[in-house]
């Protein structure tokens, strides 16, 4: 009886081994039948152009014509234009892809596939990194109910990216009179060339002030801005906080 059960059990793991395999084999051999064309634009800023474009040539290696039978893209907002989908052998064709970047920012990639008839999938992707000329960490300040016998003390940082090596300092400005003495201490500064080639210049800054007596919603907005050959480019933080009848003994922000 004992021989009988270990073989039915190494059975079992027999077959949920070659279960295990088969999409793993599935795997190679797609992976076997497919190509991937890859192309990155230089990094660009927000705003500097509404669509990024490139042209790709689709070969045909083999000694037969094949078709280009079916035509997916991973994002509605690029376009595809194959100048013939049938491809005699040895010979190559041109594909533009083209994607609207408006409003984006970040890692930005487009990517179409090409279903051909020789079962090959031929993957073309267009990428792009896209970077605020400036930008706030955290971008707002919701304080809890606060104590106005109290200092409030909020830490930030700030990014500003830039072609150039030589970065200029942002320009600061406060918008709001439910605050007194407020202050602004620059605590560190570090700069860096990224892998992008684009230069960072990144400042941790400490904003302290002590907030009116009065009793309700208040806030205040401090803007943070640079000068641009393109134009003036500028952040705007909120900063916002209450105060209740009983002051309480803490004040305390959440990013």
């Amino acid at each position: 009886m004992k021989w009988q059960i270990a073989t039915l059990v190494l059975a079992g793991l027999v077959l949920s081994i070659g279960s295990w395999l088969v999409p793993l084999n599935r795997t190679y051999e797609n992976a076997a039948n497919s190509e991937a064309h890859t192309f990155s634009l230089p990094a660009l800023f927000y705003g500097e152009q509404n669509e990024i474009s490139h042209e790709f040539f689709v070969k045909n290696n083999s000694a037969e014509s094949i078709q280009v039978e079916r035509i997916v893209t991973t994002c509605t907002c690029s376009e595809v234009s194959l100048a013939e989908h049938e491809i005699p052998p040895n010979s190559q064709t041109s594909l533009r892809l083209t994607a609207n970047i408006q409003g984006r920012e970040g890692f930005f990639d487009a990517i179409c596939v090409l279903h051909v008839s020789n079962h090959v999938k031929k993957m073309y992707s267009l990428s792009a990194h896209i970077y605020q000329h400036i930008s706030v960490t955290p971008p707002h300040f919701f304080l809890a109910q606060i104590d106005p016998r109290s200092r409030i003390v909020c830490g930030f940082r700030v990014d500003v990216y830039s072609r150039n090596e030589i970065i200029s300092q942002p320009t600061m400005s406060i918008d709001g009179t439910d605050s007194e003495d407020i202050t602004f201490v620059l605590k560190d500064n570090i700069s860096d060339l990224l892998d992008s080639g684009m230069f960072l210049q990144r400042t941790f800054w400490e904003l302290s002030f002590f907030p009116t007596q009065s009793i309700g919603a208040k806030n205040l907005n401090f803007t943070m801005q640079i000068d641009k050959t393109e134009g003036l480019h500028k952040i705007i933080v909120p900063v916002v906080w209450s105060v209740d009848l009983d002051f309480g003994s803490r004040s305390r922000y959440f990013l």
